[in-house]
Order: structure tokens, then C-alpha cells, then sequence
């Protein structure tokens, strides 16, 4: 029998993180548009297809299964897609937004082309993830007191090194036996470009950047009154 700590892989180079829900659990969406199953905390990670940490964590979740299914070939199970796996292929992600886009009526916005020559990862877990953040050129850890100031380090695009809880299990009725990935960490390292969201002021007013003057055109004068404003 395994433990949980036997599932544990922790990624010590720099992945992407997307579709952060880290500090407020949230509900998956269904078909209709409303709230289905217990509210998750949840993320995505990408692997570049030569990051050096991915072989790794794909031999840990080839070794969970095994210790799962003992006498079974989990390969060649896993190829078939007779066991679900917590990881996808970047283009295969692709090609199936770009099929629902389709046959809603709509064009590719071009939105998911990150993930193209990666190794989608997701994640989720019933309890907050451990979170850390690099600030000032330090690892700090993220608190209930801190989160506040933090919370804007953890957006969608930046760069993170993350553990995941590798764990196994069986099908349910019909359902297909598979691998799930645990959400456990989550290290921001505060920079990579943002790839959704909303945009940092420094981008907005990048174009304007020549137009400012350092020189304070109040100095040695009288500050307006303030009433006539």
C-alpha cells in the first residue's frame, strides 16, 4: 500500500502557471452555466515538451499507477486511454478550444497559443495549496496576514515552481480508472508575461513613457487654492 508522501513531485524549474484559483475556492461550471460539485482550488501548469523536470513527472505518475495496479501494463493501458491521465498534450488543447469555438459560431482568438510545444498539467485540491512568493530577491511564505499584499504575484502567465500529490484510483460505474494530480504548492517567482487579465499600468502607458517630464513644473511656486476645485 502507498502513502501520500509516495506520490509527491516537486518541480524545481520554472513552468507557467494559468488559471489560477488559489486563495478563493471556486465551483465547475457546467453545460448550463451553473455552479457543479464542491468548490476546488485548482491550477494549470505548462511544460515546455524539453522542460527538464517533465520526464520526471510523468515517470511519477506511470510509478503511482503501478503501485496501484500491480501486474498491469499501465503504458500501454495509459497509450490506449483506457486510464485517465492529469496531463495533455499543448496542441491537443488547442485544436479542441478551437473546435468549441468553432461550432459556437466563432473565430480563433488565438488565446490558447501558449500552450503550443508544452505539457499541460492540471491540478486541484479540497484545501488551500501552500503558497509562496519571491519578493525583494527572498522566498516569503504566503499568510492569511500577507495574502492581501501577495495575491496580485499568483496571475495568469507567471512563472512558478509547484509539488503536486500524485494519487491513483478506480473507475466509478462506467467510469474510467486514471491518475490524479493534487494541488500540495505553488512558489510564484513574481515575473513572465501575463497572459490573461487585466494589464499592468506600466503596458497601458508604455507609448507615453517620452511625454514625461521629470522636471516637477510647481517648484518654487504657489500651490493652487484648492476650493476652486
Amino acid at each position: 500500500m502507498t502513502s501520500m508522501q509516495d506520490g509527491l513531485y516537486q518541480v524545481n524549474h520554472a513552468a507557467t502557471l494559468a488559471f489560477p484559483i488559489l486563495f478563493d475556492p471556486k465551483s465547475f461550471k457546467g453545460p448550463n452555466g451553473k455552479d457543479k460539485g464542491d468548490p476546488k482550488y485548482s491550477a494549470t501548469f505548462v511544460l515546455k515538451n524539453d522542460h527538464p523536470d517533465l520526464q520526471g513527472l510523468k515517470a511519477k505518475v506511470v510509478e503511482v499507477a503501478k503501485a496501484k495496479w500491480p501486474g498491469r501494463d499501465v503504458i500501454a493501458d495509459m497509450k490506449a486511454g483506457a486510464i485517465k491521465l492529469p496531463f495533455s498534450a499543448g496542441e491537443k488543447l488547442i485544436e479542441k478550444r478551437v473546435a468549441k469555438l468553432k461550432a459556437a459560431g466563432k473565430e480563433d482568438d488565438g488565446k490558447g497559443k501558449f500552450q503550443e510545444g508544452s505539457t499541460v498539467f492540471k491540478a486541484k485540491s479540497d484545501y488551500p495549496p501552500g503558497l509562496g512568493v519571491v519578493a525583494n530577491g527572498q522566498i516569503v511564505e504566503v499568510t492569511q496576514d500577507n495574502k492581501a499584499v501577495h495575491r496580485a504575484a499568483f496571475y495568469f502567465g507567471v512563472q512558478c515552481l509547484f509539488r503536486l500529490n500524485f494519487s491513483a484510483y478506480d473507475g466509478v460505474d462506467e467510469g474510467k480508472p486514471g491518475v490524479t494530480a493534487y494541488l500540495d504548492m505553488v512558489l510564484s517567482l513574481n515575473k513572465g508575461d501575463r497572459l490573461a487579465g487585466r494589464q499592468s499600468a506600466a503596458d497601458i502607458f508604455k507609448g507615453v513613457a517620452g511625454l514625461i517630464s521629470t522636471e516637477d513644473p510647481t517648484a518654487g511656486e504657489e500651490l493652487a487654492d484648492e476650493s476652486v476645485f
